[in-house]
């Protein structure tokens, strides 16, 4: 959702534009970790009863609200540099998944007394996350109702559920596993290119 925009004027044309954007966005991390341990020879051995496996997943749902800017420069002709930071504030709805089986799909169980509960663990929580996001790039204006687009994008999280994180000290320890750690934080950064098409 984009609102208001504001372009420089003072004796003349000024090459310099600035708008404003905000609205809601929806945003998904998904991670998995698989740890695989034997006691044999080789991979595959007896059907896999000589393996044990830790698989540990993590989804991040964040909905939130965001603000953002949009500041250009018209450099010379068609050509323009662009720089858009956002920003915004999101509830992180996690759903964790932790499971402990052999190679040839065994389920493990928690030996130790007292010990009721048993894998696979799956359990769900809600933290807050922050997000913020910025690009930069170029864009040439082809023709009246089309252009190209070259730009590098930056995304920092926070309270993100990161799947390495959830692995306990001790593996049986289910009221731990089941206990999610939002502390984790994301950085994506990449390269973006596209085209944009005026009606």
């Amino acid at each position: 959702m984009g609102c208001g925009d504001y372009q420089g004027y003072g004796s003349g044309y000024s090459p310099f534009t600035m708008g404003w954007n905000l609205g809601v966005r929806y945003f998904r991390f998904e991670e998995s970790f698989l740890f695989g341990s034997r006691n044999g020879a080789t991979w595959g051995e007896a059907g896999g009863t000589n393996e044990a496996y830790l698989d540990d997943k993590c989804r991040n749902d964040l909905v939130g609200f965001q603000f953002g800017a949009d500041f250009s420069y018209n450099m010379f002709g068609n050509w323009r540099l662009f720089a858009a930071p956002k920003l915004g504030i999101y509830n992180n709805h996690v759903q964790h998944y932790f499971n402990l089986r052999r190679g040839d799909g065994v389920i493990a169980s928690a030996a130790p007394a007292g010990v009721t509960e048993t894998y696979p663990v799956s359990s769900t929580e809600d933290a807050l996350a922050f997000l913020s996001e910025i690009d930069l790039g170029m864009d040439w204006q082809v023709a009246h109702n089309w252009s190209v687009f070259l730009g590098y994008r930056v995304i920092f999280a926070t309270g993100i559920a990161l799947a390495d994180n959830q692995i306990p000290t001790y593996v049986v320890d289910i009221p731990e596993i089941a206990d999610i750690d939002t502390n984790g934080d994301l950085v994506l950064h990449g390269a973006f290119a596209g085209v944009t098409v005026r009606f």
